[in-house]
């Protein structure tokens, strides 16, 4: 029995179940009800994602230009190619590639979500394309999958949404409204040096040293605000938007007109009491900042 018999013996098929036929001209079927338990995704696109090959044999009769369909494995294995002296651990990173119902190799591309995905109970399938000869026996395989940032924004979506949705409505109103929230979120959870739960809105203002008046953190820490805003009405006859006073502690901070990114954010809260807000020092290019991040609860 050859080295990758005994893998799939000892770790694929323990874990995987029997892997079916992907060399085919045929693009597999996917299951787009998310409300049954076989939950399955089949990324096909034109991002060009390098993989590679340590077993030739699973991919025999494969030619230049030739595509496939693979599964991705993200069970714990080893390979060793005897044709190029290399070794890879997915306890390293990187997820495995099968075909044929064999494991001829691995990727690093989108490893985290596939892994993610792997947890909660997703059949995972890429489309592969051979491109050249690595060295004799060893086909170069590159992934042929849609755009990373198309996959991240699906994910961003179900995170937000609490479900699971098929791929192909990731561009659908409420999902990539929900994939705003979800980035929103993270974004703002970095900032403030916290992690926030999903429903959040919130802005970051970044300040120079001598525009800050309010509380100032020793580098590293961050500090807890007091924060208060209101309305300034505009002077009378003008027709522009009323400015926003930020107050921290009682002491205007900031007074926001509707020429500031942060605008749009901060009218909708108004007189609101944030969930939370922080001030934290940064040093860029040899200038002091002070980072500002207030955070409410989404309307």
């Amino acid at each position: 029995m050859g080295l990758f018999d005994k893998i799939l013996n000892s770790t694929v098929a323990a874990s995987e179940g029997a892997l079916s036929n992907f060399l085919a001209t045929d693009k597999p079927s996917s299951h787009p009800d998310v409300s049954t338990s076989h939950l399955s995704v089949v990324l096909d696109g034109e991002s060009e994602n390098q993989a590679y090959t340590f077993d030739g044999a699973p991919l025999k009769g494969m030619r230049d230009g030739d595509v496939a369909f693979a599964r991705v494995v993200t069970s714990p294995i080893r390979l060793h190619s005897d044709a190029t002296g290399s070794d890879w651990d997915s306890s390293d990173g990187g997820v495995a590639l099968a075909v044929n119902g064999r494991v001829f190799g691995m990727t690093n591309t989108l490893d985290t979500a596939f892994r993610e995905l792997a947890v909660k109970g997703y059949d995972i399938q890429v489309k592969i394309k051979r491109v050249g000869l690595y060295c004799k026996g060893i086909p170069d395989i590159v992934l042929m999958i849609p755009d990373k940032s198309e996959v991240n924004l699906w994910r961003d979506a179900c995170r937000a949404l609490g479900r699971e949705v098929p791929f192909e409505e990731r561009h659908s109103s409420e999902c990539e409204e929900a994939a705003e929230l979800e980035q929103n979120r993270r974004r703002i959870s970095k900032m403030s040096g916290m992690v926030l739960p999903l429903g959040i809105d919130g802005e970051v203002f970044f300040f120079e040293n001598d525009e800050w008046d309010g509380v100032r953190p020793d580098d590293g820490e961050t500090a807890v605000l007091d924060i208060e805003t209101e309305e300034l009405p505009p002077k009378k006859g003008s027709t522009a938007k009323p400015h926003i006073s930020m107050k921290s502690f009682g002491v205007e901070v900031k007074d926001i007109s509707a020429r500031n990114r942060q605008y749009e954010v901060m009218s909708r809260h108004v007189g609101d009491y944030p969930l939370v807000s922080t001030c934290k020092k940064y040093e860029r290019d040899g200038k002091t900042l002070w980072c500002v991040t207030v955070v409410y609860l989404n309307r």
